[in-house]
C-alpha cells in the first residue's frame, strides 16, 4: 500500500528541516543499524560496519 503525501505537506517538511540547520547530505549517509530480537539490519552501505557490531554483539549473548 503506497501513502499519498500532498506536495505542500513535502515542501513544508524541506523548508522546517532546512531552517533547523540540517541537510540531506547530514543525515542521508550516516550509519545507522538496528537489532530487533533476530533481526539485524542497517540502513544503507554506509551501515555495514555498526550492522557488523550488532552481529559480534548478538553471537556474544
Amino acid at each position: 500500500m503506497y501513502t499519498m503525501v500532498h506536495n505542500d505537506a513535502v515542501h513544508t517538511l524541506v523548508a522546517s528541516f532546512y531552517e533547523a540547520g540540517k541537510t540531506w547530505t547530514g543525515c542521508a549517509f550516516r550509519p545507522h543499524a538496528l537489532r530487533d530480537g533476530l533481526l539485524i539490519t542497517g540502513q544503507q552501505q554506509h551501515s555495514g560496519a555498526a550492522a557488523a557490531r550488532l552481529i559480534i554483539q548478538a553471537l556474544g549473548q
